[in-house]
C-alpha cells in the first residue's frame, strides 16, 4: 500500500477453493481489516460498496496523536452521550450496548449527565423509569403532525 497506493480486498486474487459468503473473508481481507482495526489503515473511499484502504498518514496527513487524540475515559463518555442522544429515550442499561461497550461506567455517567442537564429522568406508562436526552424535549412539548401518507412494504424494517 505504501508503494502502490490504496487497495481493495478485490484487488487481490481469490483462491479457487475459497468459499463464498458474506463473512467468508479471504486472508487478504482479514489482514486489511486487522490493520484497519489497529489504526494503521483507514478507509479512503468506497467503490461499489467496497472499502478502499490507504495509509492513515495519507488519509489524515495533519493528524497528530499528541494534539487530536482523546483518552479512553473521554472516548467512552462521548460514546455514552452519543448513545443517549441517538436513543432519545432509554434505560440506563441500553447505553453501553449501543457501542457494545463491555465495562462502561454507566452509573457515574448517568449521575454526571443528569447534573449537567443532558438527560432527564422520565416515567413511561407501562415501561417504568427511563431517561430522556434533552435534545428530545422539543418533540414532547410540540406534538408532530403527519403531513404525508406512505404505504410501507411488509418487508420494510421500519
Amino acid at each position: 500500500i505504501r508503494d502502490n497506493g490504496p487497495v481493495r480486498s478485490a484487488d487481490f486474487a481469490t483462491e479457487k477453493n475459497h468459499k463464498p459468503g458474506w463473512w467468508a473473508w479471504k486472508p487478504h481481507k482479514r489482514h486489511l481489516e486487522n490493520l484497519f482495526s489497529a489504526g494503521e489503515l483507514m478507509v479512503a473511499e468506497r467503490r461499489n460498496f467496497q472499502r478502499v484502504y490507504d495509509l492513515r498518514t495519507r488519509v489524515m496527513p495533519d493528524w497528530q496523536d499528541a494534539i487530536h487524540a482523546i483518552g479512553e475515559d473521554e472516548a467512552i463518555r462521548l460514546m455514552l452521550m452519543n448513545s443517549a442522544r441517538s436513543l432519545g429515550i432509554f434505560r440506563s442499561e441500553w447505553l453501553a450496548d449501543y457501542y457494545r461497550l463491555k465495562q462502561a461506567p454507566i452509573k457515574a455517567f448517568i449521575q454526571s449527565a443528569q447534573v449537567a442537564g443532558d438527560i432527564i429522568p422520565v416515567e413511561v406508562k407501562g415501561m417504568g423509569a427511563m431517561w430522556l436526552h434533552q435534545s428530545a424535549l422539543p418533540g414532547l412539548t410540540t406534538p408532530l403532525k403527519a403531513t404525508h401518507t406512505a404505504l410501507l412494504s411488509p418487508f420494510d424494517p421500519v
